[in-house]
């Protein structure tokens, strides 16, 4: 098989815990019989490790107190099922740093839509946070209709280069 592929990004120092999504083709998970998703820290010890059963995993992993500042590298392991045979083959790799409670960022505000429309609801700004190079802040937005019932999204709110948020 190939060597494994990785990704180095750093822990932000208000992080609590991260989420390591990796996602494939579904037409080329078949060519795998395995493919490992493991994150060393800077001393190379294991912080998390999972196995990927589809073309789609998510890896939790509470982050500990002396990780923040310190680089993670995340290592993508592939197995092919065909001895001998290895080709080229690609992933999309989303790393997120979460905080340990949300912290409200707006107020609450109605928004009436009528049935089959579509509302813009503008992002507030985002809150003062550093970011490690290449990160955005994400944004949950819930709804609550009026019937009852809930709904949330992910979204992040992408800045034009130079710019300063709002």
């Amino acid at each position: 098989g190939l060597p494994a592929e990785s990704l180095t990004v750093r822990v932000p120092a208000w992080a609590t815990s991260a989420e390591i999504d990796v996602a494939m083709p579904r037409e080329q998970w078949n060519v795998f019989t395995d493919f490992g998703v493991t994150v060393f820290d800077s001393t190379g010890q294991e912080v998390g490790t999972e196995p990927m059963n589809y073309a789609f995993g998510r890896q939790r992993i509470a982050v500990k107190k002396g990780m923040a500042g310190q680089p993670w590298t995340v290592e993508l392991f592939p197995a092919f099922a065909r001895a001998g045979v290895s080709q080229a083959w690609r992933a999309t790799v989303r790393v997120r740093f979460l905080l340990e409670v949300a912290h409200p960022t707006g107020a609450v505000s109605d928004l009436s839509v009528v049935a089959g429309g579509r509302a813009v609801l503008p992002l507030p700004a985002a809150p003062v946070l550093a970011l490690p190079d290449g990160f955005q802040p994400l944004f949950e937005v819930t709804t609550t209709p009026v019937g009852g019932g809930s709904a949330a999204v992910a979204a992040v709110r992408h800045e034009p280069a130079g710019a300063t948020p709002p």
